[in-house]
This record gives C-alpha cells, structure tokens and sequence, in this order.
C-alpha cells in the first residue's frame, strides 16, 4: 500500500502542473495547480494517518496529519469553485462584495485550522485512532460540502449550457468528479459505516486521482504535447518536492527527538521561515535538476516547426525593444532550452544606427538591463569575422582567432541578424541542457530565426519614429504584395482603406506546381481592423510556408484558432470573412471561404456565375470552438477565358454620390459591369472597374474596397 500511495501521489503532483508547463497560463491552469496541490495535502496527511503507528508516543503527529488533511480539504474546496468559474469559459469576475462572501469561510476556517477550536486532537483508544474535533468542525463541513455542492452544480450546469468542445472538456471533469465522489462514499459511507470494515480506508484519499486525472486530461486533450520535454521539466519539478518534503519531515523528526514533542507556537514559526527560504530557492533547484534530468531523458529534440511558429507569432506582436529581447530569450530559454545573450549596437534604441560597438541586453529580476562591460567592438576580430561569413557561426568550426573570441565568452555558437547589409543584432547562444553539438537541424532553425529578428526591429523602429496610423499604415501597404504573380493566370488586385488604416487583406503566395490566393475582410475599420489584418496576414503566411501541404479548410480551421487566441489576449471582439484559394494548375481550384460570393464569369456563353463561400459558420477569430470537420471546401475550374473576380463587400456597398443617395452599387451592377468588361485583360478591368466606381461614388467610400481579378 505504502508502494501505491507514493506512485500514484507522483502521479497526481505530474499531471497537476501540466497546465502550468504546457498551458498559458490562464486562471483555469493555475487554480487546477492549486486544487491539485490541495488535493495531495489531503492524501498526505491520510497517508501519514494511515502508516504512523497508532501509539501514544506518536499522537501529536497524528493531531498534526488531520489538521493538515483539514487544510487540504480547504484549499481543494476554495480551488475548485474557483477552477470552475475559470475552465473551460471564464466567467465575469465576482464583484467585491461576492468575493467578500465567498472568501469568508475560507478565511475563518483557515485561520482556525492550527487550533483547537477546529480540531482538538487525535487519540489512541485501544490500538484505534479516534479523533476529536473542535467546535468550529461543523462550521468546516458546512464551508467543503457547500462550496464543493456548488461547484458540482455549476459543472452539471455547463454542460447543460454549453456545446461543442467546452462541453465535452466539462464532461471528462463530471466523470472523474463522479468517481472520486463515489468511491469516497463506497469507502468511508458503505464499507466503513455500514458493513463496519476500515482496513479499506486509505483508499478513498486516492480516489482523487479520478477527478484529477480526467480533469488533466480534460485540459490537455487538445493541446499539442512534446512528451520529451514533459518528463524531464515534471521529472524535475516533482524530485524538487520530494527533496523539500523530505528535508522537512527530518527537520520535524529532529525537533521532536532533541527540542519537544509539542508542537508549538516556535515550531509553527520555524516551519514558516522554512518553507519562505525553500520557495525561495526551489525555481533554483528545479533548474538544476531539469539541468540534470535532461541528461538522461532530453536528447536535443524539438519540434522545429512549433518553435518557429511560436517565434514568428510572438515576435509580430512585439511593440518595442524590451518585448523583443524578452521574447528572444524567453523563446530560447523555454521552447529550444538553450541559454542566450543579446547584443544590440551601442545606443541602437535611441539612435536606430549602427555604432563603434555592442553592448549586451539581458533581463535581470524582470527589468531590462544593459551590461557595458562586455561589448564587443565593431572593428574587433569577432565582427570582422561575422561580416566575412555572413551566416550562423558554430564555435567549434570557427577560425582560430574567432574561436578564440567566442571561448573566452563561453560561446557555443553566434547567430548574426542583418538588416540592408548591417548587423543589427547578435545571439550569443551557450551549451545545449544535453551537453551535444549543434547540429544542421539546428543551424537551419537560427538562420529562420536570423531573418526574423530585423523584420521585428524594422517594424519597431518604425512605430517608434512614426505616429500610430502612419506607421500602421505603412504596414499594410508593404505587407501586402506590390506586383502579385500566378503563373498561368493573369492576376491585378487593388486596394483601397477607407480610413488611413484599412480592415481589408489580400496576399498571394507561390509555391512549385500550385499558388495560393487569399482574400478577407475585418469587422470595421480604422486602426482596430488594421490590426486584425496585420495578424491574419502573418499567421496565413506562417502556416502556408510552414505546412506546404495544407487543404484551403485546414488552412481556415488553423489561422481561426490562432487568430482566436490572439483577440482573447487583446481583449478584441472582431472577425474577419475570409476566401482562401488554392490554385493546383490548369484551370482548377480548390477553395474555402465564409466571406462574399465569387464571381466567375464564363467567356464561352458570356454569363456571370455566383459561387457562394460558406463553408464554415461565422468568420475567423470569432471562437476556436468549431472543429476541423466543421469546416469544408469546394471547388471550380475556369476556362481559357474566364474571369475570377474576389471582392469585398466595400464594392457592392458603396454609395452614390458620395452618400447623399441612398442607393449602393450592388451586385446587379458589378454583374453588368463584369459582362461588359471581362474581355479585357486584368490589369484594364482592374482600371476600369475604379473608374465605374469613383463616377458613381464621387470618390468617397465609407467602406475599405479591395477585390483581385484573376483572368485565365
């Protein structure tokens, strides 16, 4: 029983603090950290109840092992009514008198826990443990069954609300809750009371593993798992427990032994001081022993398309220097796990120039510091040798006298990022945690990251010299492609914000032996909108290039969950319609889209076809409830002759005379227009159409007009 109680505790404490590693981090994650760890207090004192001999010498840790049973049944109970409130929908948070309430309980029952007035003390009373409880027991029952009845309510009451993914996550918590709930009742209300049978007891603490192990499951169900980092970071994490509790049980064994066997007001004090110098240190000691346990369970591997996604989402969303070097080495340190140093031109932030020299950047106690000590000259040895190469440089294949530099900085490899020909950064990267060589898998991975670093300082620099709209705007007008290409088609695209920022998006993208057409539209527009198509243009390009084989509903299905997740971090209640078209050759398309019809225009009988683009329910960034089956996709093929015209709705919907009539554009209209004018090529049609719609609206749009013509 002893061997089942320490695997599965083990076990609990592992899938406890998975959503901390795997997770954002939400309040959902960490209150199922936190129920978790109340859960174990719980099974521990049970444990120690259960194998500490029941003599008269050992009744004061016996006393001590219920009241921390009691503590654990608090926090597991406060935790849960949180936790529920939090995963998997947040709820409004509880306004303060609410939170007044709800917390009273705890408090009162928390404060009273160490004392008599909850719990008196336990007994030996002929070879049995019999317990005795203060007068405040009840008011603990009263607190654990009512908080732990309400959040059961409100699971139940979930699942009745919600659908879709939220629902079945609450259903896999519901089971193991159901399990946990009925073998404590089998345990301690049918074998205990009924059949007056306890050598079954200590079963019911670990009944727990039940509600904890769905619920775990339940959260990283649909989360993408590196299990190779997992066990090393959780191997790490629980040996630093164990390594703590068992300092600590010695340290009260030593106390009793030689000061007293009571344990009083100073021992109560001491374990105080304790635990604040472990909690201290502990982030230091699970480092070194993730450090340690790598050794033997990490052997270098990542996922390199996961790392250069999550580099390519975080570094768009950077605002200025500090964000960017906060990421850089938080995207090392966490995701490729290898230590790094930053160096930046002298005075780059504010003069935005090259200088005689860099000096490096780190992060110490969460605060951006520059270290002047340790530059490194422009005309040194080290640049000279960078400005040759040009390209990632390893330390053990380096020159000699730049392997020399390199060594005496403890350098294992540098990665160079230039920018119009200057260097306008250097990572200095450190020992991988196995201890292996830098390989070609991972030269590959820093000359992405190389390119990537100086498109964010480019960026940054701009918004920093520029006024909000200028520089969003000049984004969108260098995101989007200047002269777009289709091999086999003709292709002109146009346009046009309504503000000095616009909502609408359009991107082309090719590839060998097929081309990708993308068209969309952002809720609005202004600044807001401008936004969202900054981010939809990056993550469509990040998954295209990165997933080369990707079907236009899969490509939707992915940029929906991105894209989601970033409005929820903003706050930012937009979505975005979207047409994504996949061009295989020879006429052919494949496409999926829930955004404006297509308008297809056949030369052979001169006619004007709708193909309607709602294959998915709402538009982009909206929920990531929807699974991939969800979303579907179609097809067509044009004709020598025919004509493809992708719009938005700003066409359709301008207005005449500048707004003073009220009569749009409207679809009639551009079916005339496309019939009247699709025998000339693409570029003249794109000319001619801005010329119709500048007459008929006086040049003014209360809208963002943009639309590609693709003519075969």
């Amino acid at each position: 029983m002893l061997f089942v109680y320490i695997v599965l505790l083990g076990f609990n404490l592992i899938l406890g603090i998975l959503p901390l590693i795997l997770g954002k981090r939400k309040m959902g994650d960490i209150t199922f950290s936190i129920l978790v760890f109340g859960l174990t207090l719980w099974i521990l004192a049970n444990f120690a109840a259960e194998f500490i001999p029941k003599e008269d010498i050992y009744v004061s840790m016996l006393t001590l092992s219920s009241r921390f049973a009691i503590v654990g049944a608090m926090v597991t109970a406060i935790s849960l009514v949180y936790f529920v409130r939090n995963y998997p929908i947040e709820l409004e948070p509880l306004s303060k008198v609410k939170t007044v309430f709800v917390w009273l309980l705890p408090v009162i029952c928390l404060l009273s826990a160490p004392t008599s007035l909850m719990f008196q003390n336990a007994t030996i009373i002929g070879g049995n443990l019999v317990r005795h409880p203060g007068p405040l027991f009840p008011l603990f029952l009263l607190y654990s069954f009512s908080y732990i009845g309400h959040s059961v309510y409100m699971i139940f009451k979930g699942i009745s609300n919600y659908s879709g993914l939220d629902k079945l996550k609450l259903k896999y918590i519901a089971i193991g809750l159901l399990l946990m709930i009925g073998s404590i009742i089998v345990c301690y209300g049918i074998v205990w009371q009924l059949l007056g049978i306890q050598k079954y007891l200590s079963f019911g603490p670990l009944s727990a593993t039940f509600f904890i192990g769905f619920t775990s499951y339940s959260i990283l169900k649909h989360r993408l798992l590196d299990l190779s980092l997992i066990i090393s970071k959780s191997a790490a994490f629980v040996l630093a427990i164990i390594i703590l509790s068992t300092t600590y049980y010695t340290l009260v064994w030593l106390y009793q032994t030689f000061v007293s066997q009571d344990f009083n007001t100073i021992f109560l004090l001491l374990t105080v001081v304790f635990w604040l110098g472990m909690g201290m240190g502990f982030q230091s000691l699970r480092i070194f022993l993730q450090s340690t346990a790598d050794r033997v369970f990490l052997k270098g591997r990542y996922d390199y398309k996961k790392v250069l996604r999550k580099f390519t989402e975080d570094l768009s969303t950077c605002g200025n220097f500090e964000d960017l070097t906060k990421t850089v080495i938080q995207n090392f340190n966490d995701e490729i796990e290898v230590p790094v140093s930053i160096y930046f031109p002298e005075n780059y932030e504010a003069k935005h120039a090259i200088s005689d020299q860099y000096e490096k950047w780190e992060w110490q106690d969460d605060e951006l510091k520059i270290v002047t000590d340790n530059n490194i000259e422009t005309n040194g040895t080290l640049m000279k040798g960078i400005s040759e190469l040009r390209d990632v440089i390893i330390t053990s294949d380096a020159n000699p006298d730049v392997k020399a530099e390199l060594k005496k900085r403890k350098v294992e490899a540098l990665v160079p990022c230039f920018n119009n020909g200057d260097t306008v950064c250097l990572l200095m990267l450190g020992k991988k945690m196995t201890q292996d060589a830098y390989n070609d898998d991972d030269v590959a991975l820093f000359n992405t990251i190389s390119t990537q670093i100086p498109t964010a300082v480019r960026r940054i620099n701009q918004a920093r010299v520029s006024a909000e709209y200028d520089v969003a705007q000049a984004i969108q007008t260098e995101i989007v492609p200047k002269e777009p290409k289709v091999p086999g088609l003709e292709l002109a695209c146009f346009m046009r914000p309504a503000d000095e920022v616009g909502g609408d998006y359009y991107d082309v993208h090719n590839f060998d032996g097929y081309s990708w057409i993308l068209l969309g539209d952002a809720t609005g527009h202004g600044l807001g909108a401008g936004l969202v198509m900054f981010m939809i243009q990056s993550i469509m390009s990040s998954i295209i290039h990165t997933k080369t084989d990707i079907s236009p509903k899969e490509l939707n299905y992915l940029a929906n969950i991105i894209l989601t997740q970033n409005m929820e971090r903003l706050d930012e209640k937009r979505t975005m319609t979207i047409a994504s078209i996949c061009y295989t050759g020879d006429g052919n398309f494949k496409v999926s889209g829930s955004h404006d019809d297509l308008m297809i225009y056949r030369h052979k009988d001169k006619s004007v076809e709708s193909f309607q683009l709602q294959h998915f329910p709402l538009g982009l960034g909206l929920t990531a409830q929807f699974p991939l089956d969800s979303f579907e996709e179609g097809s067509f093929s044009l004709d020598k002759g025919d004509v493809l015209f992708i719009i938005t709705d700003g066409i359709t919907e301008a207005w005449e005379n500048a707004g003073k009539s009220q009569e749009m554009f409207g679809e009639e209209r551009l079916r005339t227009f496309i019939k009247d004018h699709a025998t000339l090529p693409a570029t003249e049609i794109r000319e001619k159409l801005m010329e119709t719609l500048d007459a008929f609206t006086k040049g003014v749009y209360q809208d963002d007009v943009t639309f590609i013509v693709a003519k075969r």
